[in-house]
């Protein structure tokens, strides 16, 4: 909330994946990896994502033109890739030495770690996102309300 932030793209690549795309329930099992730091000036980094989207022509042609380092919200919109539904899973986990390393850390910082499986109206996949975030610049918030 109110910090400036700059993104990093550590990784781009697309894959098979058949335990992830059987966890999640979907028919196909290439996806495309979008692992990003973000970093807030004079923080150092403060948040790690590792994003997994379905391989539609669509997102291909979106990572081809350079929108991963942008709001991957906007460029799954654009992509015709809209979330209307979802499930968030928050807890504290102890950085591994590799995740330390990667973020500038100690082995062992408590940081949160998230994943958010996204879907569409329909229930098809929209995103399934982990990250690993500083608890110094973030926090939770969540709004519930009843449809009919």
């Amino acid at each position: 909330q109110g910090v400036v932030t700059r993104i990093e793209v550590v990784l781009l690549d697309e894959i098979t994946d058949p335990p992830l795309a059987a966890e999640l329930g979907e028919t196909s099992d290439r996806f495309v990896i979008i692992d990003r730091l973000r970093s807030a000036d004079g923080e150092g980094v403060i948040a790690y994502e590792r994003s997994r989207i379905p391989a539609l022509r669509a997102v291909r042609a979106a990572v081809a033109d350079g929108q991963a380092s942008g709001s991957l919200t906007t460029m799954l919109r654009g992509a015709g890739l809209i979330a209307a539904q979802g499930e968030q899973w928050v807890e504290i986990r102890r950085l591994s030495v590799d995740e330390a390393l990667l973020l500038g850390r100690t082995p062992g910082d408590s940081f949160l770690w998230s994943r958010c499986v996204t879907r569409d109206a329909e229930g098809a996949l929209v995103e399934n996102v982990e990250s690993l975030l500083d608890p110094g610049h973030f926090s939770l918030h969540f709004q519930f309300a009843q449809t009919s």
